[in-house]
């Protein structure tokens, strides 16, 4: 749900959970992350929509995890 999301943005957003980072917009990049519930994860947005893009991030996090 969260890479069918982040699609919809300009910005390059990226998952960082310890040293691995991925993509949120490449599904196979985020399953290497191996996130798990609880799991503390920074999610990082650069691009003209990245506010958007984050808040809207954060929600999938917070509901999903």
């Amino acid at each position: 749900m969260l890479v069918k999301k982040m699609q919809d943005f300009a910005s390059e957003v990226t998952i960082r959970k310890g040293e691995k980072s991925a993509s949120a917009k490449k599904l196979f990049q985020v399953m290497k992350l191996g996130v798990k519930c609880n799991d503390p994860v920074t999610v990082t947005a650069e691009g003209p929509d990245e506010e958007q893009a984050l808040a809207e991030a954060k929600a999938i996090l917070e509901a999903n995890l």
